[in-house]
C-alpha cells in the first residue's frame, strides 16, 4: 500500500511534468542550451508540488493518507454502484415510457375510431328523424284532408 501511494504521487508528478510541457510553446533551437544549468531535480519538482519527500512516506501522515486513499476509494466503489442502479433505472422509465407512449396512441386510435362510428350513427339518426318527420307531415295533411272532405267524420 505504501508503494502504491508513492507511485500514484509519482505518476501525479510525471502526468503533471507533461502536460505542463504540453502547453508550452515549441522553442527553436538554441546553441547555448547546454551552458544553461540543469533542470531541477524530480525529487525538488514533488517537493514543490507538495508531496512528502520518501524518507517521510512511512511517518505519521503515511496512516492519515491510507484511510484517505481507503476512505475516497469507497466512495468511489459506492458512486459506481450508485451509477449502475441510476442507469438501471433510467433504462426502466425509458421502457416504461415507450409503453405508455404506445398505449396512448392505442387509446387515441380506438377514441378516434369511436368517434368516427358515433358521428356515422347520428347522421344516421338524424336521417331517420328527418324522414319520419316528413311521413308524419304527410299524414297528418291526408288526415285533415280527409276530415275536410267527410265533415261527420
Amino acid at each position: 500500500s505504501r508503494h502504491s501511494i508513492r507511485s500514484v504521487q509519482l505518476a501525479l508528478a510525471m502526468d503533471f511534468q507533461g502536460a505542463v510541457r504540453g502547453l508550452q510553446k515549441p522553442q527553436a533551437y538554441d546553441a547555448a542550451f547546454g551552458t544553461r544549468p540543469a533542470r531541477e531535480s524530480r525529487l525538488q519538482q514533488m517537493r514543490d508540488l507538495g508531496f512528502d519527500e520518501p524518507e517521510a512516506v512511512g511517518g505519521a501522515g503515511h496512516a492519515e493518507l491510507e484511510d484517505k486513499c481507503k476512505e475516497l476509494s469507497e466512495e468511489l466503489e459506492g458512486a459506481r454502484a450508485e451509477l449502475a442502479q441510476l442507469k438501471q433505472a433510467a433504462e426502466a422509465a425509458k421502457v416504461s415510457e415507450a409503453r405508455t407512449a404506445q398505449k396512448l396512441q392505442s387509446f387515441q386510435q380506438v377514441n378516434r375510431s369511436q368517434s368516427a362510428l358515433m358521428r356515422a350513427e347520428l347522421a344516421k339518426c338524424r336521417r331517420k328523424l328527418v324522414h319520419t318527420q316528413a311521413v308524419a307531415g304527410r299524414l297528418r295533411e291526408q288526415a285533415e284532408w280527409l276530415q275536410s272532405q267527410q265533415p261527420g267524420l
